[in-house]
């Protein structure tokens, strides 16, 4: 299902990253896909270039490819999991 662009769906979606154990940081380089996986650890590097809208839609990209423990989510942060990758 696709979410719509919001502030606070953007809000969330980062929140279920974070609450998935990634931390996202906002670096301004030239990444090919706008984003950048730290070999071996859970640290995100987003492309500082992109604003809003983009970088909404990259997290979302990252929650459909990334693995995340569904167990370790809260109930609300199940759910959004289940709308962004049914």
């Amino acid at each position: 299902m696709a979410m719509a662009y919001t502030k606070a769906n953007a809000a969330k979606v980062e929140d279920l990253l974070l609450e998935a154990g990634y931390h996202l940081r906002v670096g301004k380089g030239a990444f090919r896909s706008n984003y950048c996986l730290v070999k071996g650890s859970p640290i995100i590097l987003i492309n500082g270039f992109l604003k809003g809208e983009a970088r909404y839609f990259v997290m979302l990209d990252l929650v459909r490819q990334l693995p995340i423990n569904t167990a370790s989510l809260t109930e609300h942060g199940r759910a959004l999991y289940s709308k962004i990758k049914p």
